[in-house]
């Protein structure tokens, strides 16, 4: 009986519907208007868009389109390149994606004990239940750091190369080639800041679905090398700690670790350059390893964690505080910057918070974020009730969210007339 090739198991039903059934998921999560927007609209013909896909892959005719390249901005650091495809191509990247994920040879080549990110039933919390588990056994000291730029100088053709070699047939390369190639609509726009995108043979996309599993394949061998008998290097993407019972063998495992990477043609931040971005020291002290404070017996959200929190709280009200000013000024911000929509927002996002720390033995700090949220609060409504007597009732009801019939888009059949009495007869 002939075996089933790869390509032809990316253009089965059954993959393809569980790649959209992902990607909905991932919409409905997100925090952009435009990406559930988007989902939405082409959730509308689903059926016939997952029939075209699979009749171009079947006709081996299935093209990749130029993506969109966004800059997400991020408080006190350079904007993080995405990129965004469009919803056809990112159905067809993560049916690639599921059909490698169930290949013997590639989970070996993903699943290292000590990596975290992009892997299967593994995520932050296991990172750092490790890292406490270390710290109160043998590990007395450790070095923090993050690969730099690393998306931008990911060696694209070695990443894929080690990928190929592993797959059972070569069906796939040039679908996978394609997948993973970044071509960009919207260059013009992105000016000066296009070649932070990897739109050349160096460097993954953020944003592709593939990017962390060819990630997690390039640093297969630094896993390997840096993890010993008396060293533990848990790692995260491009984040990684490295703990171990003294500064000297700490500082040993991460210049052979640097010396990997640096034949990769990356490197990571050094904590002796000062930089902020590594750190070093004695894990009497608390560890600060995604987005938490990790110390023995006691593991809590970062303080900076909890600040870009409260920070997200200001911005909201601060926004709908500006659309109080002019509530008459009917836009777009009228739906999502009265005081419904801003109060469902925070709840959103305080709510996605919350479950994103579920893991943390800290109700202390959960107890005194709730009093700094509940004081934000006060204030936002106690402004709310103060500038709503600036006006008259509609613009009262445009402010706390209730629609106006008057505000609805209007195209009559026939000219306005105006009515004559009680009613038209």
């Amino acid at each position: 009986m002939r075996s089933i090739s790869l390509y032809d198991r990316v253009r089965r039903k059954s993959f393809l519907h569980q790649a959209w059934r992902d990607i909905r998921q991932n919409a409905i999560a997100s925090k952009s208007i435009e990406t559930k927007s988007e989902v939405s609209e082409f959730e509308i013909e689903i059926d016939k868009h997952l029939k075209r896909i699979k009749d171009q892959l079947r006709e081996r005719r299935y093209h990749f389109q130029p993506a969109k390249g966004q800059l997400l901005k991020r408080p006190g650091k350079k904007p993080r390149p995405i990129v965004v495809a469009p919803i056809g191509d990112r159905i067809v990247q993560r049916s690639i994606l599921l059909v490698l994920k169930g290949i013997a040879t590639v989970k070996a080549l993903l699943e290292q004990p000590r990596s975290y990110g992009g892997i299967p039933k593994r995520g932050v919390k296991d990172a750092v239940r490790e890292v406490h588990e270390a710290i109160t056994k043998a590990g007395r000291y450790y070095i923090k750091s993050d690969i730099i730029e690393f998306f931008a100088r990911v060696p694209h053709p070695e990443a894929l190369s080690q990928l190929m070699r592993v797959l059972p047939d070569r069906s796939l390369d040039d679908l996978l080639q394609e997948a993973t190639t970044t071509e960009l609509a919207n260059m013009d726009q992105l000016a000066e800041h296009s070649e932070e995108f990897p739109i050349h043979e160096i460097g993954i996309a953020q944003g592709c679905s593939l990017s962390p599993l060819l990630a997690n394949i390039v640093l297969h061998d630094f896993d390997r090398a840096v993890n010993s008998h008396d060293i533990i290097c848990l790692r995260y993407i491009d984040d990684f700690l490295i703990l171990g019972p003294t500064d000297r063998a700490v500082w040993a495992a991460f210049r052979k670790g640097t010396r990997i990477l640096q034949n990769l043609g990356l490197d990571a931040y050094n904590p002796k350059d000062r930089s902020g971005k590594a750190m070093e020291g004695s894990t009497e002290r608390r560890i600060e390893f995604l987005g938490c404070d990790i110390s023995r017996g006691f593991i809590q959200p970062s303080k900076k964690a909890q600040a870009r929190l409260l920070e997200k709280i200001r911005k909201l009200t601060r926004q709908s505080t500006r659309f109080f000013e002019k509530p008459y000024k009917v836009s777009s911000d009228y739906e999502k910057r009265s005081l419904a929509a801003t109060l469902r927002m925070i709840s959103n996002i305080v709510r996605a918070w919350g479950n994103q720390y579920s893991f943390c033995n800290a109700d202390q700090v959960f107890a005194a974020l709730d009093q700094d949220i509940d004081e934000l609060m006060r204030k936002y409504i106690g402004t709310y009730a103060t500038m709503r007597e600036r006006f008259d009732k509609s613009n009262q009801r445009r402010m706390l969210g209730v629609h106006l019939l008057v505000d609805s888009k209007r195209d009559p059949v026939l000219a306005y007339r105006k009515r004559t009495g009680a009613r038209d007869e």
